[in-house]
């Protein structure tokens, strides 16, 4: 039996378009990212699922319920938040032009 793994990303968030470190924080999808969960949507159409993963985000939440339109033979959908991005820490929520004023743009990439 062949099987395939198919992984995407959420669509841009509000957190995102901001320029905002989001990692655990909750942002909710824009326009944008409600379009380009719809594209991901779209380019899945002809796949089938079994199983979906998400996290307890509304980000991964809404993307995935946008995909599985297409899927309803997917039976299960499991939630896990080992998959979220990594936290920042104290840095969650601030604009990253606030972080590279007060420690520079080299500790910023870093």
């Amino acid at each position: 039996m062949k099987l395939n793994i198919y992984l995407f990303r959420h669509g841009e968030t509000y957190y995102n378009k901001s320029r905002r470190f989001t990692g655990w924080k909750n942002s909710r999808l824009t326009p944008i990212g409600i379009e380009h969960s719809k594209i991901i949507a779209e380019k899945l159409r002809e796949m089938t699922f079994g199983i979906a993963f998400k996290s307890s985000l509304s980000r991964s939440s809404d993307t995935l319920r946008t995909v599985l339109k297409y899927h309803p033979e997917c039976d299960e959908v499991i939630i896990d938040d080992r998959i979220i991005e990594r936290s920042y820490g104290n840095l969650e929520g601030k604009f990253h032009k606030t972080i590279i004023n007060k420690f520079g743009k080299k500790q910023f990439d870093i």
